[in-house]
């Protein structure tokens, strides 16, 4: 499974394309657009190991939920080491 995909535009993608490069190689899937219209997708030529991927897609569940009140990267980690 891929992660959510990411779109950037023509501009964007020629100033940053080598750290686009290393998202994609990630497992993260990037569109590039020009004018909002997709012009190519960017992926990884080999596809990301199962265990690797579920832990990239728990990371980006992860950027998107807000931390609970009074904790630290490290206690919420260790508090749902489990799910990994």
């Amino acid at each position: 499974m891929l992660l959510p995909m990411h779109t950037v535009t023509l501009e964007h993608a020629r100033l940053h394309f080598d750290s686009l490069v290393e998202e994609a190689a990630s497992g993260e899937e990037i569109v590039i657009e020009s004018g909002q219209k997709p012009l190519v997708r960017l992926v990884a030529a080999i596809p990301v190991p199962p265990r690797q991927q579920a832990l990239t897609d728990w990371l980006e569940g992860a950027r998107q939920r807000p931390a609970p009140a009074g904790m630290t990267t490290d206690s919420l980690l260790e508090a749902t080491r489990s799910d990994l």
